[in-house]
């Protein structure tokens, strides 16, 4: 009996996530008899170990199995590097999107037997099936090694793969999990119609959308609501597409009441057009299956759209009319930008920016993500269509624990120096982000213009003129563009400290957040614009006063004028950062309408 090990480590401490990758995998292995005679699955590690825990539990192995991603490759590959000096006859098969898919790149990362491209069913069952050696796999369709790539697109019939979710793959691990939180990955559907350059599923092999037999589905999210599973995290890549899709999410709902399930429904939502997408996220909402409703964007520049393959639903007067009605209808709304793509400039980004803060009403929230180098998106593939500069960070750029997480990000192409970049990128995160996503100026430029006095995009033009007469914001700005630069130069960690864990990092627009408060922004504001002191005070009133020891705080939602009481905690000075940037970065649970002090 061969020792199997698997390995597709979480990073999203203190939750871990069910490894739904390797269950799938397995499960459809095992339906071949020879296999479950002939292989034993010692143990998957699946939850936040770290790589010297994971080396020093793992006996004897014939055979290691990993599910890579960018969140967890560098402890996976730590892991494989020790296991095969250690035991150099123990095979190592790798799949998943963080790895290349190339020769080149298997012989650059010798540890590894074989890798598996794309859908890895059957691919990992017939290797399993071989007899373990290297030269039996290469003659073996779809496989990757140092030594071949048979380029042949296998997919599997999902009738024939088991649901690790029914067949008690996860029982065992539900169990025994050590972390805080669990969450659960979930797929009705594999592919994707769309094929944007700078995705890792915008290749033709994810063209073909295929589904997943509904009863199945709707048993698998029963499983994690009975499991006490905290989020589902849906795997397909547009939510919505489907009129099955609704049926769906009636499903989730019912089965929500029924089992007085508190956890989050989370899609991705599709990018067509059409009502069932708006009318399923009011229903997840309104069912408190989710908080936010988003619409990524990616670009407002049309070059750049067309450069990337991109094509938007929607336009900007279209969206605008969507977050009306869902404002109406009291549910939150987000967008995301990503930079810098092909065709993006310092100056068509920022005219993009401004017409988003123009809309009548603008999103709840807003992100940009610096673009990242997916190794198997058309963008890092075919390198030479597309003038980018990458750089390997530590660290993601976003709130995250630790230091052990690597991401490449781009830091200039042929339209856009490193310093534009980072003038774009302190733009929207140490400017726009914190002034009017996070509200330190949004209620004085939405009265403004809605009263037709000044568009929010000439307000925050005129403000971001006067911050930058101000000695105390060069210095921030030049402090903030060494920390970058720095990172990106692989001089120190991308993110920074805010509260009293060292190990605990923070993104630019938290960092800058956090430095406008505890320079009294709004007393600079009052100085420029007397005459809106009202409007003012009033975006003052909704942060925590750093001159106070506050112990108690009441989490609310203002809408039209009312405050609505929606959660109250103990809490400290950390957990109040921790609220605002992590559990609140895509709503406005950071509001609170009073601060009560206690003794």
């Amino acid at each position: 009996m061969r020792r199997v090990y698997a390995i597709q480590l979480s990073d999203f401490f203190p939750s871990a996530v069910l490894p739904q990758a390797i269950g799938t995998l397995w499960s459809y292995a095992n339906t071949e008899p020879k296999i479950q005679q002939n292989y034993k699955l010692c143990r998957t590690y699946w939850e936040n170990e770290s790589a010297e825990d994971v080396i020093q539990d793992i006996q004897d192995p014939d055979l290691i199995i990993c599910s890579c991603y960018v969140w967890n490759w560098q402890r996976t590959y730590q892991i494989i590097q020790a296991i095969k000096r250690k035991h150099p006859r123990c095979i190592i098969i790798l799949g998943g999107p963080e790895p290349t898919y190339s020769i080149k790149w298997v012989s650059e990362h010798p540890e590894v037997d074989i890798l598996i491209p794309y859908y890895g069913e059957v691919i990992l069952r017939s290797v399993l099936l071989e007899n373990l050696s290297v030269a039996n796999f290469e003659k073996l369709p779809g496989v990757i090694t140092a030594n071949v790539y048979n380029k042949e697109s296998i997919k599997p019939n999902l009738d024939d793969i088991p649901s690790p979710y029914l067949n008690g793959f996860f029982d065992s691990l539900i169990q025994k999990h050590k972390s805080q939180y669990v969450r659960a990955v979930f797929e009705s559907n594999r592919g994707c119609p769309y094929s944007c350059t700078f995705c890792d599923i915008g290749s033709k092999e994810y063209q073909k959308v295929n589904c997943f037999d509904f009863e199945r589905c709707i048993k698998e999210i029963e499983w994690m609501m009975k499991n006490n599973i905290v989020a589902i995290d849906v795997a397909d890549a547009n939510f919505g597409l489907f009129p099955i899709d609704e049926e769906i999410a009636e499903h989730v709902v019912q089965l929500k009441n029924r089992y007085n399930w508190n956890g989050r429904f989370l899609p991705t939502w599709s990018k067509s057009k059409g009502d069932r997408t708006l009318r399923i996220a009011k229903k997840l909402i309104n069912n408190k299956l989710d908080s936010i409703f988003g619409l990524s964007l990616q670009s407002l520049n049309e070059q750049t759209l067309k450069n990337i393959n991109r094509r938007n639903a929607f336009n900007l007067p279209e969206l605008g009319n969507i977050v009306s009605m869902m404002n109406e209808d009291g549910i939150s709304t987000y967008t995301e930008l990503i930079f810098p793509l092909p065709g993006d400039t310092l100056d068509n980004f920022r005219d993009g920016i401004y017409k988003v803060l123009d809309m009548k009403d603008v999103f709840t929230k807003f992100q940009i993500n610096q673009l990242s180098h997916y190794a198997n998106a058309e963008i890092s593939v075919n390198k030479e269509d597309f003038s980018i500069e990458w750089r390997k960070i530590i660290g993601f750029t976003r709130h995250y624990y630790g230091d052990r997480s690597e991401d490449t990000i781009a830091v200039a192409n042929d339209l856009v120096t490193k310093e534009e970049t980072f003038e774009s990128l302190f733009f929207v995160k140490c400017y726009i982000i914190p002034f009017y996503f996070y509200g330190l100026a949004r209620e004085l430029s939405d009265e403004l213009h809605r009263s037709d006095i000044k568009k929010r995009s000439l307000f925050f033009e005129e403000l971001y003129n006067h911050l930058h007469e101000e000695k105390w914001f060069q210095d921030f700005k030049k402090q903030q563009y060494l920390h970058y630069f720095g990172a990106i130069n692989g001089e120190n960690h991308f993110g920074q400290v805010l509260i009293s864990d060292p190990n605990e990092f923070y993104p630019e627009f938290a960092v800058s957040h956090q430095f406008y408060l505890q320079n009294k922004i709004h007393d600079k504001l009052i100085s420029w614009y007397p005459e809106y002191s009202d409007l003012i005070q009033f975006d003052k009133s909704s942060f925590w006063d750093n001159e106070n020891q506050i112990t108690k705080l009441t989490f609310t939602q203002y809408k039209k004028g009312t405050w609505i009481f929606s959660d109250e905690r103990v809490m400290g000075y950390d957990d109040y950062i921790r609220e605002i940037y992590t559990s609140g970065r895509f709503d406005q649970r950071w509001k609170k309408q009073t601060i009560k002090i206690e003794d």
